[in-house]
Formats: C-alpha cells, sequence, structure tokens
C-alpha cells in the first residue's frame, strides 16, 4: 500500500509499522490500513502533505487566545486555509453545474420553486427564532 508520493524513508516506516501490527496478531489487511495512516499522519505532522496540520500552524486553520482572557479562544483561517475552502467552493459549483445542466427546463422549474420554499422557511425560522443562530456563548454565529 506505499503511496507514490512517499520518499524511500516512508516507505520504509510503513514496512516497519506494518510488520509490527502483523507480528501481535492484526490482520495483513488491517496493519496494511493502521500502517498507511500512520505514515500519513506523520508526513501530515512534519509538513510533508499539501495543507499539512503541523503543530506549528502549518494547516488552514490558526488560534490565539485573547490577551485579557484566555479561556476564549480565537480561531481564523490561514491562507492555506481560505485556498481549500475556494478550491472547495469551485469544486462544488462545478458539480452543482453539471448536474442542472442535465436537468430539462420542467425538472430546472421544479429546482427554482423548491429553493424559493427553502430559502422562505429560512427567513421565517431566523425571524420567529433569532437565537437559533446564536452560539452557545452569546456570540453571533458566522456562516
Amino acid at each position: 500500500m506505499p503511496q507514490k508520493a512517499w520518499s524511500p524513508k516512508r516507505e520504509r516506516q510503513y514496512e516497519h509499522i506494518k510488520d509490527s501490527y502483523e507480528d501481535r496478531g492484526v490482520s495483513e489487511d488491517e496493519a496494511e490500513e493502521r500502517a498507511a495512516r500512520t505514515v500519513n499522519k506523520h508526513r501530515a505532522e512534519t509538513g510533508e502533505t499539501r495543507g499539512a496540520r503541523s503543530p506549528g500552524g502549518g494547516g488552514g486553520a490558526r488560534n490565539g487566545a485573547l490577551a485579557d482572557d484566555r479561556r476564549i479562544v480565537l480561531v481564523g483561517l490561514t491562507e492555506a486555509g481560505r485556498q481549500s475552502l475556494t478550491d472547495l467552493e469551485m469544486l462544488r459549483n462545478d458539480l452543482l453545474s453539471h448536474i442542472l445542466g442535465r436537468l430539462d427546463d420542467r425538472q430546472l422549474a421544479r429546482v427554482a420553486r423548491a429553493l424559493d420554499d427553502l430559502r422562505r422557511a429560512v427567513a421565517e425560522t431566523i425571524h420567529d427564532e433569532p437565537d437559533l443562530l446564536r452560539h452557545a456563548h452569546g456570540q453571533a454565529a458566522t456562516a
């Protein structure tokens, strides 16, 4: 199961971990899966992967505490995180365009009516239950 993106060092690590699991009685398939997950986790932690989740903040999010109240943690996106969201939005839009392109005019009209109904229901719910969109600690939720 070694990946093309893995270095020889990571391939050796994978084999060592897999063999260790098999020596402990884990099935070959399960040992391969666990070894691959472990190697990929190590690669992410050391910044070897795109959008890595390194402890030093190399991933898509960053956080920090407020100076006057260390109990409150502020979370934000890094540039890599913003780029990941942009990429996902583009993929979503491409997929949606492809799906909608397969519908005929009658089906598109039904989808439009359903979306109008959904928008109305959301607006009514927000109007009737304004606290629904508030965080448990009283902060406004952001979407």
